[in-house]
């Protein structure tokens, strides 16, 4: 008899080891699974800081925009509109239609050359100026700081584009007139005409200045 309560003892402590030995594997399969998505969630900066990355580029050129270039939200909404017209704010986007060779239109902005198969132009001096200031032309705090760049120094845009960002005023009305000014002065998509530059005028007033103008809730902080 004795033997059998020993015997039983030992079935009732294996039988509990291999519980616990299932619950650990499950949560050990369950720990890794968290840990993948966590990593998966983690991006690489422009820096080449990791973090997890919870703001959109659309976000990222916004607060560029009001912060480092000092547009009001008006403004800022203007330029978004263009943006997403031309790039979808995907800052690696090629010109559809068109080969690199062919002198197709890169980057948020489709910065292009002109005539587009010359070396030199606006998508070669993107190109050169990130490399001389150690930026990669492809990232977006590259062309972020290219394009405050050239709209502090080039005098091309310094008048007809920068100066009149500045003026507008910060309420619907004024995301507007931005959204207008710099499909016409600055971006001049090929197959322009007056339309195209009021229906930006127009997705700026309608989409971003409800979503970032002043009093919204969903502007960053």
């Amino acid at each position: 008899m004795a033997a059998k309560r020993k015997r039983k003892k030992k079935m009732k402590l294996s039988a509990k080891i291999y519980r616990y030995r299932r619950l650990i594997l499950a949560l050990s399969v369950l720990f890794a699974i968290i840990m993948f998505f966590i990593i998966s969630s983690v991006s690489t900066d422009e820096n080449g800081d990791k973090g997890i990355q919870t703001v959109s580029s659309e976000q990222l050129i916004f607060e560029f925009l009001t912060n480092e270039m000092e547009l009001n939200e008006a403004a800022a909404c203007g330029v978004l509109a263009n943006i997403e017209k031309e790039s979808g704010f995907d800052c690696d986007n090629t010109e559809r239609g068109y080969t690199w060779e062919e002198g197709a239109g890169y980057g948020i902005c489709q910065w292009t050359n002109y005539p587009r198969t010359s070396d030199s132009g606006r998508r070669t001096q993107l190109i050169d100026w990130c490399n001389e200031n150690g930026f990669d032309y492809k990232s977006l705090s590259g062309q972020l700081n290219f394009l405050k760049y050239e709209l502090e120094n080039d005098s091309t845009f310094t008048e007809d584009v920068t100066e009149k960002l500045k003026e507008v005023s910060n309420d619907a009305q004024g995301a507007y007139e931005a959204g207008y000014c710099w499909c016409y002065s600055f971006e001049v998509p090929e197959g322009f005409d007056e339309g195209v530059s009021e229906s930006r005028g127009e997705l700026a007033r309608n989409k971003y200045w409800p979503k970032y103008g002043v009093g919204s809730s969903s502007k960053p902080k």
